[in-house]
């Protein structure tokens, strides 16, 4: 079983890489789509969301171990013999002083997005228990605006607060505007309701919170900050697309909007909001609304889409396959395990002791490496024994104080006929110079409905020579 600190070591290493290459091939992605519809390219930073924050996740579910060829296990006939094929994956050895500093900045940038994010939302409801319904001078035009966006009603709300239009609730959503502004020109309340109501039907607020609060884990990342800005310019333009293919010509929305930009400057949008000037392009809006490039038809745009999410793809399985395991170094001393550690079955009195287990523990480069074999006896029909070693190799090898802690993993087989991968934690615990005991606990198999076997019996090693 992983520990917490090897769990967490095992999702940055991952992330420091899986990220970027999922970031680079959206960006590519992105480029392929910049002509076509902006719901598909903010479709498309969304999948990379996902994918930034679920293969690093993903590094941390034990694989199956493949299956080996070959004969199958035989139960040895002497009670004790663990009938096993170890298969292990080798971790990536940190430095400890560095493990635990990653562990800890970390465990800070979790802890400091999330109050950011606390704060944000509290003064979001803050802004919502101020704001008071508004009075609506052309019915008329709001009910125009909701009918092009297949909305039945939406709260309409004024506050002191805010500079500008902006939309608030997950379950709820309200449009928050500042005093007086349906007195504006008709154009740009319609231009600003009408991007309003986009976010409102695209549910653009509750897919939003839901992307920051699936961010925290990669909050650390570089390319976290790129990621949340694609997302922001995609859903804007999205929105800006909305508004003028169902109300508004694109002209006029875009002068409303660069009037609306005008009336805002030195306000500061209140989190957590969404608004019609969010994420700081407006030149770049402005800019695609007037465009008189032919857009690609339809047909070309799904191509597009789908060569893009065809790149994403292809990363994701790639980067899935190559996921790295990581753990902290080890932060005892070694030499006192360094040597070879043998254990035998003692059988009747006066009989030949048959190997059990053997243990050689070097020191590589300051790091216990650990060659460990297990002896499988089986007894022939003429009562003789015939002895086959199984060695098993390790992973995660790792000293603290008197105790080597490390885990294999393999093929087991606890009732006739019923083979599982079975994941091992190895104890070996040094209890004088010349003696230690080497403990197996499993923990794949708890939860089962059916009891797990007891592990097996400690096992006593001395040291060879």
């Amino acid at each position: 079983m992983r520990t917490p600190d090897g769990l967490i070591l095992t999702f940055l290493l991952n992330a420091l890489w899986q990220v970027t290459a999922v970031v680079t091939a959206t960006t590519l992605g992105d480029r392929l789509l910049r002509r076509g519809p902006a719901r598909h390219r903010h479709a498309l930073w969304l999948g990379a969301t996902l994918l930034s924050v679920l293969l690093p996740l993903w590094s941390l579910i034990p694989q199956e171990a493949p299956v080996v060829s070959g004969p199958a296990p035989i139960i040895t006939a002497i009670p004790g013999t663990p009938a096993w094929t170890p298969q292990v994956h080798e971790a990536t050895q940190i430095p400890s002083t560095l493990a635990w500093m990653a562990v800890a900045v970390f465990g800070l940038s979790v802890t400091a997005h999330l109050l950011r994010l606390g704060r944000a939302w509290l003064r979001t409801r803050e802004l919502a228990r101020d704001a008071a319904p508004a009075s609506i001078p052309d019915a008329a035009l709001v009910e125009r605006c909701l009918q092009a966006f297949g909305l039945r009603t939406v709260e309409i709300l004024t506050s002191s607060i805010v500079g500008g239009p902006v939309t608030l609730g997950a379950l709820r959503p309200a449009i928050v505007l500042p005093p007086g502004f349906l007195d504006s020109p008709e154009d740009q309340v319609t231009a600003a309701l009408g991007h309003e109501m986009a976010h409102i039907r695209r549910r653009d607020f509750l897919v939003n919170l839901f992307c920051e609060v699936l961010l925290l884990p990669i909050a650390f990342h570089p390319a976290t900050r790129w990621l949340r800005r694609r997302l922001a310019e995609s859903r804007e333009m999205a929105c800006d697309e909305a508004a003028v293919e169902r109300l508004i010509g694109a002209r006029p929305y875009a002068r409303s909007l660069l009037a609306l930009a005008s009336t805002l400057a030195g306000h500061s949008r209140p989190a957590y909001t969404l608004g019609a000037l969010d994420a700081d392009i407006l030149e770049v809006r402005m800019r695609r609304l007037v465009d008189p490039t032919p857009r690609p038809g339809a047909r070309k745009a799904r191509a597009s889409l789908a060569a893009a999410v065809l790149i994403l793809g292809a990363v994701a399985l790639f980067a899935a396959g190559l996921s790295l395991e990581a753990s902290a170094a080890s932060s005892g001393s070694l030499q006192p395990f360094v040597g070879v550690w043998k254990a035998e079955y003692p059988l009747n009195p006066g009989d030949k002791p048959l190997p059990w287990v053997e243990m050689q523990i070097r020191d590589a480069g300051g790091q216990p490496a650990v060659d460990l074999t297990f002896f499988r006896n089986r007894r022939q029909e003429d009562g003789s024994v015939q002895t086959d070693k199984v060695r098993a190799e390790v992973t995660d090898p790792r000293i603290t104080g008197n105790v080597l802690r490390f885990r294999t993993r393999g093929e087991f087989q606890y009732k006739p006929g019923q083979k599982e991968t079975v994941e091992f934690d190895q104890v070996f615990e040094i209890a004088s110079s010349g003696e230690a005991t080497l403990r197996q606990t499993w923990s794949s198999l708890e939860g089962r409905k059916d009891a797990p076997p007891p592990p097996p019996a400690p096992i006593v090693l001395r040291r060879a020579g």
